[in-house]
This record gives C-alpha cells, structure tokens and sequence, in this order.
C-alpha cells in the first residue's frame, strides 16, 4: 500500500507514526524509501492523585491573548531544536521554525488548544504551555493534553518549563480533567 501511495503521489510528503515495537513495518517502510526521523515518549499524569503543587519561582502565570502572540511567536519560532520537523532532513529549518509558530498562533486563538498558559518575570514573557482537553462524556472522561511547552532561551534550565507545567495540571485540575498526557521525542534531552 505504501509503495503504491508513493508512486501515485511523489511529491507529496508522507509521514507515519508507528509503534515502537513493529520493527517489521518500520523495516518495509525504510525499503520503501522512508527515514526513521525519531521515537516519541509518552506520559501520564493521574490528576486524580494529585496533591498540593508547591511553587518555587516567582512566576506570573496567565492566559495568554491575542496581543501575546507576536512574543510568543517570536519565542516558538527560536526555541524548538529537537521535534521531529527540525529532525526531518526533508524539511528546511525555516519551515520547522514556521510550523511551530502557525501552532502557537492557533493555539491562541484556540483552534489548536483550549488554552495557551504564559509565565512572566517583570512583565515579560519567559515561558508558555498550551493545552488542550478531550472530552470522552460517554465514558465521563477527560484527557487533558499537553501540547507545547516552551521557554525562551535565556531562561533555559531554571525551572520555568517545570513551573508552567505545574500551572497546566492546576489549570486542567479546575477543568474536571481525569488523566494529563505530554509527549516528547526521545530526542528531546532537555524536555525529558
């Protein structure tokens, strides 16, 4: 199927994600002339289980708007170096960098998350998380997500990723959210 795909359209770009442990699938897609870009890491959070988050920065957490966004692309657009569009060697670092700020903007403007989290130190904005809730209501379940989390370079290695984070599982606590899922590329050293 895939080659075939491939012959029919090939200048499209194609990605697929697959399990970690179907070796034979990522092997037939290699044959057909796919990169292996990197592996995702998954994380749960139980809400349910959580107790008081104690904070040790000073940190200024709100809900970003619309007047944000140009700082907050700004930073987007400069810190994300381990994702799998900057690991892509078919995607050009400028388009990379361009991905992430269209995903921070619509995430702003909530078609890409429910809400975008920004930390301030003195008024400026050093930090950001954006997350997003899907409701399950005939299972009476909500799965809180964890899309982007982002630091400005300078402020890298402090904590703050650390604190928005706490800020996003309080926010989704208040939010009736069960379980908190985030993702990462095993590459992404740092954020893991």
């Amino acid at each position: 199927i895939i080659a075939q795909l491939i012959e029919k359209f090939p200048d499209n770009y194609i990605f697929i994600r697959l399990n970690s442990k179907d070796i034979t699938s990522i092997h037939a897609l290699e044959k057909c002339g796919f990169n292996l870009i990197d592996g995702i890491q998954t994380l749960y959070f139980d809400l349910r289980k959580l107790k008081d988050i104690k904070h040790y920065l000073d940190l200024h957490v709100r809900e970003a708007n619309v007047n944000d966004t140009d700082s907050i692309v700004s930073i987007g657009r400069s810190i994300y170096r381990f994702d799998r569009f900057h690991n892509d060697p078919f995607i050009a670092k400028e388009i990379a960098d361009e991905v992430h700020a269209v995903w921070l903007k619509n995430s702003i403007n909530k078609t890409a998350a429910d809400i975008l989290l920004l930390g301030e130190i003195k008024q400026r904005i050093v930090t950001f998380c954006t997350c997003k809730i899907i409701r399950i209501p005939e299972m009476n379940f909500n799965l809180g997500i964890i899309v982007l989390v982002g630091t400005q370079q300078e402020f890298q290695g402090k904590g703050l990723g650390k604190e928005i984070t706490k800020n996003a599982l309080l926010w989704f606590r208040r939010n009736n959210v069960d379980f908190v899922q985030i993702k990462t590329q095993i590459s992404n050293i740092p954020a893991a």
